[in-house]
Order: structure tokens, then C-alpha cells, then sequence
């Protein structure tokens, strides 16, 4: 799997496994979520090196001034891998907390659970029967084509409504505009 399909795969087995739903995520409302992104990148970012120092000290990962600042969950949470890995969970997380932002500013796209039990499924498939892989592949690509034709018409949506506020403004603006130019001549008529 590439990058993207890693960090969705991560982030339906966060949900499918974990049971961090919509519900849940949307409890962590004070970037909880962004903070935990933020240290599984910074442990994806640290040099082989640097990484055994702390896989052989584990409380050193407890200590850094990093953890201590974005860590706000329990140290239970905190599972580092390897490099790609945390990667993925910094990007899984990351798509967490955009998608609890948008349903927070009531973007359309972003209100609607996902399937996951059939994605899920699919997903498997593909792992226990590697000959059917194409086949359960073409059953995901799908569903992405279905989201992402779901995220175009709310995004056409969207702009068909902000051009018909723009439309709104310039005419209650021309209508002000016009309404003080006929106050102004009105008042002018009745003084002469």
C-alpha cells in the first residue's frame, strides 16, 4: 500500500478496532487529537539512531519535553513502531481531527459515517485471499469514487451558495447604495 491507502487503512482500524468513532473524536475537543499526530510524527521523524536510544529507554519517550507538551493521553496510548508506521498513525490522526473540525464548522461531507464494517471487510479480503486482491481492490476504489463524487456535489453545493450570497450582497449593497442616492434627492427636492 501506498501513503495514502496506509494512513486510511490505519484510520478505519482505528475505528473498526479502537472504537474511535466520530462520537469519540469529537470529545477531544481541545487538540488532543492534533497533539497526538503531532508526537507520532515527531517519533517518524527521529533518526535510526536517535529511535534506539529511546526504544532502549522506553520512560525517555514519557520524558521529552514533545510527549510532555502534545501527549494528553494515557501513556497506555502511546505505541511507537518504526518510522512508516508512525508516520501512518500521525496521518490517520491528522485525518481524525480535520474531519472532527469540518463536522464541528458543519461541513456536509465530513457528517456521514463511513461504512467501515464493509471497507473493513473488504480490506481483509484482500489480506486472507492475496488472488481475490484485485477484485476487493475494485470494490474499494468504488467506494472512494462514491465519497469523493459525495464530496464534489457538496462542494459544488457549496459554491453555488456562496455565488448566491455574493449575488445577495451586491444587490442589497446596490439597492443601499441607490436608496441613499433617492433619500438624498428626495430630502434636497423638499428643502428648495
Amino acid at each position: 500500500m501506498n501513503g495514502i491507502e496506509s494512513i486510511a487503512a490505519e484510520r478505519l482500524r482505528q475505528v473498526s478496532q479502537e472504537d474511535w468513532t466520530f462520537a469519540h473524536d469529537d470529545s477531544h475537543d481541545r487538540g488532543e487529537l492534533a497533539g497526538a499526530a503531532t508526537c507520532y510524527a515527531w517519533a517518524g521523524s527521529m533518526s535510526d539512531q536517535s529511535r534506539e536510544t529511546y526504544e532502549s529507554n522506553p520512560d525517555l519517550w514519557r520524558l521529552s519535553p514533545m510527549m510532555r507538551r502534545m501527549w494528553n493521553f494515557s501513556r497506555d496510548w502511546w505505541k511507537p513502531t518504526d518510522r512508516r508506521s508512525d508516520l501512518v498513525k500521525a496521518g490517520a490522526l491528522i485525518a481524525a481531527e480535520i474531519d472532527r473540525l469540518d463536522r464541528l464548522s458543519g461541513e456536509g461531507h465530513a457528517q456521514q459515517e463511513i461504512p467501515l464494517d464493509e471497507v473493513f471487510d473488504t480490506m481483509m479480503e484482500v489480506e486472507q485471499n492475496p488472488t481475490g486482491a484485485f477484485l476487493a481492490t475494485q470494490k474499494l476504489y468504488l467506494y472512494m469514487e462514491d465519497m469523493a463524487a459525495h464530496m464534489v456535489g457538496f462542494r459544488e453545493q457549496r459554491d453555488r451558495q456562496y455565488n448566491e450570497n455574493a449575488d445577495l450582497i451586491a444587490r442589497i449593497a446596490k439597492l443601499e447604495s441607490g436608496a441613499g442616492d433617492t433619500v438624498k434627492a428626495h430630502d434636497t427636492g423638499d428643502q428648495t
